[in-house]
């Protein structure tokens, strides 16, 4: 794992400072380890961990477009996904 995995476009969450625009797969595995620690593990973070995980392997088995759209899910669970 070497280097970022940037996303087609940023995805839009919110912060508490605001907004905070997500683009590349390592920064939305390290918000969706902060939602955990606040929140608890829910079935849309559980289910996107491989997914992001698996984009940023050496041999990945997911792409970084489909480790975003389980991180967009991830978001509308956690309550924090800003459309647009």
């Amino acid at each position: 794992m070497s280097g970022f995995h940037s996303f087609s476009a940023p995805v839009a969450i919110l912060w508490s400072r605001g907004t905070a625009h997500i683009g590349d797969v390592e920064r939305a595995l390290e918000e969706m380890q902060s939602w955990v620690r606040d929140k608890g593990l829910s079935p849309a973070i559980e289910a996107a961990y491989p997914i992001c995980y698996g984009a940023i392997a050496d041999t990945p088995s997911s792409t970084v477009e489909e480790a975003r759209a389980a991180f967009i899910e991830a978001a509308k669970e956690a309550k924090v996904y800003r459309e647009g």
